[in-house]
């Protein structure tokens, strides 16, 4: 859905937010420059580069590097400011209608939080707002600057507004998933992890975009104009002119779920944080919490087929990088989310795919050692169920 109605006629605040006003009020602030954007497991080799510079020489950039002699010969990289997070660098610039689409969306974003934080007893004031503003972002880039074909994370839609210039958009809906990016590709995160999937410009996959009848959907944003991604479409974006383009997430009632899933990772972030500091840094007269780990010596045995389990208990399971509850987190799983697991070692899960970024995942199947826990995975019952 393309939003043509200019956002400056209803007072939106970041309509007036163009190229001098960031050199000119906030140019001295630091941000980052990278030449793929964003960026996917397969580009943390060394070979992409990134640059540290001012907001004002990032602008300067964006709005001039088509003019160099480089440029014009195609030998320069194209860098691009993607997704700086303005509204924690600039808390001053928030304003509660900058992530509204009046008449368009009903977001029960921030609803949402409170009502987390109100069943886990939290500030929800300061903390809540902090999170409303964590979810826009602000892009610069020059011609040429591109996204890369994404989905967003958690399940969240996204709407984004060309502040200034032009840029073409290429969108894929989610039940194209396996056409937009095999198998290879995807990642549990829902989208940025992997390489491996289309790119919409290049010749050789518009013809197997063809072959393979993958439909795209493509449109050109002008200047004041809103592209609303629902959840789960892959989108694109490459700029036509220099531009500047205002990015937010939000949650309806249709994918609050993402909401809930980024909450309580937060959560077991939090709390795992906790324990780490209090086994290696215990204050007297504290609890050290306790660690279920495996024996070295202890085998691990293959499951052929795979298992499927679920999560028991509420509201999450931890997944870790090793057999043990002080090794390094890699995720969640929330209650009665799926965990196929292809071996098992010591009374813990393995899983049979990669959990996050090429690294398998451990859950543990029973926490009655960690202060009567109980069972955290069961099996899955039912056909398919192994």
């Amino acid at each position: 859905m393309v939003l043509t109605g200019e956002r400056a006629e209803t007072g939106w605040p970041a309509a007036a937010w163009g190229w001098s006003f960031w050199e000119r009020e906030y140019g001295d602030q630091y941000v980052t420059c990278k030449q793929r954007a964003p960026l996917f497991d397969s580009d943390q080799t060394g070979d992409t580069l990134i640059v540290e510079t001012s907001l004002r020489e990032a602008m300067q950039y964006a709005r001039t590097a088509h003019l160099s002699g480089a440029a014009e010969a195609g030998k320069a990289p194209v860098l691009y400011m993607n997704g700086w997070d303005v509204f924690e660098a600039l808390p001053q610039l928030w304003h509660p209608d900058i992530d509204k689409l009046p008449n368009t969306t009903h977001p029960r974003t921030v609803a949402e939080y409170e009502r987390l934080h109100a069943a886990f007893n939290l500030d929800s004031v300061g903390a809540i707002v902090a999170k409303a503003r964590g979810l826009c972002k602000l892009f610069a880039g020059p011609i040429g600057a591109i996204t890369r074909i994404h989905q967003d994370n958690h399940d969240a839609h996204a709407w984004l507004c060309n502040v200034r210039g032009r840029k073409l958009y290429v969108l894929c809906r989610p039940e194209d998933s396996l056409k937009v990016a095999p198998p290879r590709a995807l990642d549990r995160g829902r989208g940025t992890q992997y390489s491996g999937r289309l790119d919409p410009l290049d010749p050789r996959d518009q013809q197997r975009a063809r072959d393979c009848g993958l439909e795209l959907f493509a449109t050109v944003l002008e200047p004041g104009q809103t592209i609303l991604a629902p959840m789960g479409w892959w989108h694109y974006a490459v700029s036509l002119t220099p531009s500047l383009t205002l990015m937010c997430n939000f949650w309806d009632h249709a994918n609050v779920h993402g909401l809930h899933d980024t909450f309580y990772l937060q959560v077991a972030r939090a709390i795992d944080r906790t324990r780490r500091e209090a086994r290696t840094s215990p204050k007297p007269g504290n609890a050290v919490p306790p660690v279920a780990e495996v024996s070295p010596s202890e085998p691990i045995r293959t499951l052929t087929p795979p298992l499927t389990y679920l999560a028991a208990h509420k509201p999450f399971v931890f997944v870790r990088e090793a057999p043990s509850t002080a090794a390094p987190m890699l995720g969640i799983l929330r209650t009665a989310q799926p965990f196929l697991a292809g071996a098992v070692q010591g009374g813990w899960l393995r899983s049979a795919e990669p959990f996050d970024k090429g690294r398998y995942g451990w859950a543990l199947e029973d926490g009655s050692s960690l202060g009567g826990l109980g069972r955290l995975m069961i099996r899955a019952q039912g056909p398919g169920a192994a």
